[in-house]
C-alpha cells in the first residue's frame, strides 16, 4: 500500500505489514538497512536519516502516529512528515554527545519522505571532529534493523547489539575511497556467514581425516 493512500487504508496496511500482536514480528529489517549520513560545520551536526516506505510505515505505526491522525484525510506521507511522535521518536533514538556532553537536538523536518529523509541538527559545545553517535531506530520494533552511518568518508555499521561509535566528521574525500561498502542486506549478510560456516567445517573435517 503506498504512502499516497489515505489515513484508514494506510494504518491497516501498515498493521497488517506489522503482524498482529506486534510489530516486531513481521517489520522490515531483511531488506536493505536504514540510513543516515552525518555532517558538520562549525559546532553544528547534521544528521539526514532514512528508510525504505516500509519501514516509514512500520516507523509511523509503531509510534502512533497513524493512529493520532484519525480520520483526517491527509496521506501517510503527509501524517509522518507532520507527525510530532515521529519527531520525537527519531530525537529519542539518535543521538550526538562531544566528549561526554550532549550536543542538543533540534528536529529540522522531512522534505522529502523517501528521496532525503528526516534531518536533524546537533548544537554541541565546541567546533566538531570526533563526536559519539548513537542509533537505535527501529531496533525496538526488530532487533534485526540496522543503520548504516556515512560520516566523513566512512561507512559505519550500527545495531541493536552495537549502537554507539565515535566517529570522525573531518576525514577526506581520499578516505572514502578506501572506506567499506556496508550497505548490504541482512540476506547477504546471511549469505556470507554461511558460506564462512561450511568453509569453517570444511577445514575441521579436512584435519580430523589427516
Amino acid at each position: 500500500m503506498p504512502l499516497t493512500s489515505r489515513v484508514p487504508a494506510i494504518a491497516l496496511a501498515a498493521v497488517a505489514a506489522l503482524g498482529v500482536g506486534g510489530a516486531a514480528a513481521s517489520a522490515h529489517p531483511f531488506g536493505p538497512p536504514l540510513t543516515a549520513t552525518l555532517t558538520a560545520e562549525g559546532t553544528t551536526v547534521e544528521v539526514v536519516w532514512s528508510g525504505a516506505e516500509d519501514d516509514w510505515m512500520a516507523l509511523g505505526e509503531w509510534t502512533g502516529a497513524f493512529a493520532a491522525a484519525g480520520e483526517e484525510s491527509r496521506t501517510g506521507t503527509q501524517i509522518l512528515m507532520e507527525s510530532p511522535e515521529v519527531r520525537d521518536y527519531l530525537l529519542d533514538n539518535i543521538a550526538v554527545t562531544q566528549q561526554g556532553q550532549d550536543c542538543a537536538g533540534t528536529w529540522e523536518g522531512i522534505e522529502d519522505l523517501l528521496d532525503t529523509g528526516a534531518t536533524l541538527h546537533f548544537d554541541c559545545p565546541t567546533p566538531v571532529t570526533t563526536v559519539d553517535v548513537s542509533v537505535t531506530a527501529l531496533t525496538d520494533i526488530n532487533e534485526a534493523y540496522r543503520t548504516v552511518v556515512t560520516a566523513g568518508g566512512q561507512q559505519t555499521l550500527f545495531t541493536a547489539t552495537d549502537p554507539h561509535h565515535a566517529l570522525d566528521i573531518t576525514q577526506t574525500a581520499g578516505d572514502a575511497d578506501r572506506a567499506p561498502v556496508l550497505v548490504l542486506s541482512s540476506a547477504g549478510v546471511a549469505v556470507l556467514a554461511v558460506g564462512a560456516a561450511w568453509a569453517f567445517a570444511a577445514r575441521r573435517r579436512t584435519r580430523s581425516a589427516a
